[in-house]
């Protein structure tokens, strides 16, 4: 499905997204929360959405942290507070969050075709047999025979059947690190007050925090928390994800920074995947998804399961962050930063398994008939089979008065029923049950690619051969781009499930195609 939650645009964790635009082109704007526009034409950037991974054990926290940024600009600034000088910083996979959002995306309903059809088969006959015993049982024997007919050749013709079910200083400022990790250039800061911070932001090319400010640096520092300082140069402006970035911290607790981010008012979509011992909860948060998952293999490859739901997370960033009888709880809302000016505190809770279940509106179609279909003739053949019993009554007045009740029963379903808007759903093409063939079909096409490509593709680099591939992959009639048989949309060159990475190894072309879980499966060409 994936599709709701692909729809949600990939944004930095709002701990503190102090992102701001260059001044004349020689300052990085720095202000907590959102973006302060180049100049007064430019469009103000958007912070949509929120999405980000915390996985804490024994004291050390983790977070992937993605960001789907909305500007004129290519340079930006983002900072971040940490309880203390993250041990590692490196550039995350940017198909890691998108595979666990894939991989544990509500129970859906979709298609239930099958169902549907082979109820209204049964309640038919019962409704012909029943009408048959209460008006003329001569028929009864060739109604029999028939429906034995009807059986043998059904049985013979069916279809085995899928289930379709992102150290210098200035004044009391000490650079504790620095980095650069992809299109990020990082300093770790540790700062005697929000006038020093400036101080060191204004030196380093970052537009002052602004004075509402104060108060939320100044508990920080008391806190003895430190601040990470990233300059993020973009290849191109506007809408587009800059790759994700990993921060590995030791913590006494779990928690999600936030104070900087009400700094800039409104009320974004935050989407937090929690790793811990136990279920996790966040005040202003509701629960999508919570499961223990177990270590198992799939083809010597490292997956996690949750066999409750069927869950199966195996994408080779992820893994190193579970372990054996963790659980993972997927925490989601909008969160009003007038209301919530205090970092998000995870609270552990006792274990209750969930998984969130919704319907498109297809599915809920389906559910809805079958409830009028049951509610109409189910007690009308049970009335049909007391006047085959000699007991008389108004027959037609009682199929009204049942075809009132079904049709109410079944609007009230269709209306009560969780439903995802059509727009915002994406079918895949292959039943769960029909995933594992994905990877091999996928791979198929990208030697047909390959084949068609006019040069040696050895000379190339990576990325060129990829888009190749891209170019000449097949696809649907009347279809731009070649499409993601697993989660819908377009297929990308990106380690999520359905999509495929290339990487030259040895004067190999390597190609890399991924499941379901998020497990590659290797072809060298």
């Amino acid at each position: 499905m994936n599709t709701l939650v692909r729809k949600l645009k990939e944004s930095a964790v709002g701990i503190a997204f102090a992102c701001l635009l260059l001044h004349a082109g020689t300052t990085t704007a720095f202000a907590d929360g959102g973006y302060v526009a180049e100049n007064a034409i430019q469009k103000l950037p958007r912070i949509p959405s929120q999405r980000a991974l915390l996985s804490w054990e024994n004291g050390t926290e983790t977070l992937l942290i993605a960001s789907a940024l909305d500007s004129d600009a290519q340079r930006l600034g983002w900072l971040i507070p940490l309880p203390s000088v993250p041990t590692e910083i490196a550039k995350a996979d940017p198909g890691a969050l998108k595979t666990l959002a894939f991989c544990i995306q509500p129970r859906l309903t979709h298609d239930l075709r099958p169902l549907a059809h082979m109820l209204t088969i049964v309640i038919v006959w019962g409704l012909l047999l029943a009408t048959i015993l209460a008006f003329n049982r001569s028929w009864l024997t060739p109604f029999l025979i028939i429906t034995f007919i009807f059986v043998v050749l059904a049985s013979m013709m069916l279809p085995a059947l899928g289930t379709a079910q992102t150290a210098a200083s200035v004044s009391s400022v000490r650079v504790d690190k620095t980095a650069t990790v992809g299109a990020y250039d990082i300093s770790v800061l540790t700062v005697g007050g929000n006038k020093d911070l400036n101080g060191w932001l204004t030196k380093n090319g970052f537009t002052p925090l602004p004075a509402a400010a104060e108060p939320v640096v100044a508990d920080y520092v008391r806190r003895g928390w430190k601040f990470v300082a990233i300059k993020l140069t973009r290849a191109e402006p506007g809408l587009n994800t800059p790759h994700p970035i990993k921060l590995v911290f030791p913590s006494s607790e779990a928690v999600y920074p936030w104070q900087l981010t009400t700094l800039a008012g409104g009320k974004p979509l935050l989407e937090l995947f929690v790793v811990g011992q136990t279920r996790a909860a966040v005040n202003g948060l509701t629960t999508d998804f919570c499961q223990r998952l177990s270590n198992g293999a799939w083809h010597g490859t490292p997956v996690f399961e949750a066999g409750e739901t069927g869950t199966e997370i195996g994408h080779t960033e992820l893994t190193p962050l579970l372990w054996d009888g963790c659980v993972l709880t997927k925490l989601s809302g909008r969160i009003d930063s007038r209301q919530q000016i205090a970092d998000l505190s995870v609270r552990w809770v006792d274990f209750t398994p969930y998984q969130q279940h919704l319907y498109t509106t297809t599915g809920a179609g389906y559910i809805a008939w079958i409830v009028f279909i049951s509610t109409l003739s189910v007690p009308l053949i049970g009335r049909l089979f007391l006047y085959a019993g000699g007991r008389r009554g108004n027959l037609s007045e009682t199929f009204f008065r049942l075809l009132f009740a079904s049709s109410f029963a079944a609007a009230l379903t269709y209306v009560c029923l969780p439903k995802l808007p059509k727009a915002d759903t994406q079918i895949s093409r292959y039943g769960l049950r029909m995933h594992h063939l994905v990877s091999n079909l996928l791979h198929s096409y990208i030697e047909f690619a390959i084949e068609q490509t006019p040069a040696d593709l050895r000379q190339k680099d990576a990325p060129t051969i990829a888009k190749e591939i891209l170019d000449h992959m097949p696809r649907p009639k009347d279809q731009p781009h070649p499409l993601n048989s697993l989660m819908g949309g377009e297929l990308e060159v990106e380690s999520s499930p359905g999509n495929f990475t290339v990487e030259k190894r040895d004067g190999q072309i390597v190609v890399r195609v991924y499941d379901e879980t998020g497990s590659p499966t290797e072809v060298e060409y």
